[in-house]
């Protein structure tokens, strides 16, 4: 049987939409947050709320329900557990690259505060993977990692977290994976493509709108609530001086308060993709459509937050506060080409479904056999 573990249900479906469409047969969808394990409506699915489980209890269910190959799209505190014990049965894992990912991330002691109760749980998988495994390097490694973003290489190379096959974007992942998350998959990598190619439905508004890309940033306690609130009031007044109506391109698990927040301060919010001709934003992974889309970036670097490789190479121009990004703005060459071959090279073509969905069904036969 398949299964797919995550964080929350709209990740499953969100990430596993074409998988979950073609598969014929029934899934488990393990989901990791109880606030976040909410019904799916699919009718194949067999939902398990897995919050607080240890890695024997994984082992347990994975084997008393015949899970064949389990599907991963993170390589976060609460998915060892799942390498672990998946790894202890010879489950293939298939890990399939969700995001744009930065090397090294340090979260915020706010952050932590106001996600006590997630912290606390990450912390309880941690003290059960050292005891499990009777031994810190991983936990310590991964704690070291996810709260102050020391590099993950030293632990995470270890033979109990390997996976089966990655799921990558494009070539240049691949590289990335090895290098900065130590990753290598006992089959290799797969180029699938970029998901979001498939998602986007792009709204048509009048005049031409500035397109900002919202990142999750907050949410995830990569900076603190009151910088970016700074930020956004030099947005305002960046609209008023210009004239022009700042257009948000909502992200589905952005804090309600900050999108009421943003509404008031007269922007449009859109859950869609806004059509214009620049966008700008930090290091969002949507940011790498735009090119493809003929369209450009202006990224806009936080204090603290150095842009990515892979946004930086298809940037249009790169801007450090509120003065460069009205002049970058103001003074953009429309003739100039957008860096789409960049784009491709380092966000993916357009996404191709049936490699995973070959894949997946090639594993679960294997195991027929």
């Amino acid at each position: 049987m398949l299964a797919i573990f995550d964080t929350s249900s709209v990740n499953i479906c969100r990430f596993n939409r074409e998988i979950i469409r073609s598969h014929c047969h029934e899934y488990i969808a393990y989901v990791d947050d109880p606030d976040l394990c909410e019904p799916i409506d699919d009718g194949k699915c067999l939902l398990v709320c897995s919050g607080w489980w240890r890695v024997t209890k994984f082992i347990r269910h994975f084997r008393d329900n015949n899970i064949s190959v389990i599907i991963v799209s993170g390589q976060r505190p609460a998915d060892l557990r799942v390498l672990l014990a998946a790894n202890a049965l010879n489950i293939p894992i298939v890990y399939k690259m969700h995001g744009l990912y930065i090397p090294y991330m340090k979260r915020s002691i706010r952050f932590f505060l106001d996600q006590f109760s997630k912290s606390v749980r990450t912390l309880f998988y941690l003290i059960d993977v050292a005891m499990y495994t009777r031994d810190l390097s991983i936990s310590f490694g991964m704690f070291m990692s996810f709260v102050f973003g020391r590099p993950r290489k030293i632990w995470a190379s270890s033979e109990l977290l390997r996976i089966e096959v990655g799921l990558i974007w494009s070539d240049y992942w691949e590289a990335w994976h090895k290098k900065y998350w130590a990753m290598d998959p006992k089959i290799g990598w797969l180029i699938m493509g970029n998901p979001d190619t498939l998602k986007f439905k792009k709204v048509r508004l009048k005049n031409d709108p500035i397109a900002y890309v919202y990142q999750t940033l907050v949410e995830d306690g990569r900076i603190d609530s009151k910088l970016m609130m700074e930020f956004y009031d030099s947005l305002e007044r960046l609209s008023k001086v210009m004239n022009q109506t700042v257009v948000v391109k909502w992200h589905p698990r952005g804090d309600m308060g900050i999108r009421r927040s943003l509404i008031s301060r007269g922007f449009k919010i859109c859950d869609d993709f806004p059509e214009a001709k620049i966008y700008f934003g930090h290091y969002s992974s949507l940011l790498g459509l735009v090119p493809v889309m003929d369209a450009h970036v202006i990224v806009y670097e936080l204090d603290g937050h150095p842009t990515p490789e892979s946004v930086e190479m298809i940037a249009s121009k790169i801007v450090f506060n509120y003065s460069e990004l009205q002049r970058a703005i103001e003074n953009f060459d429309a003739s100039l080409p957008p860096k789409k071959y960049e784009a491709i090279h380092y966000f993916g073509n357009f996404f191709d479904e049936n490699i995973e969905i070959d894949l997946i069904n090639n594993l679960l036969k294997i195991d027929d056999l």
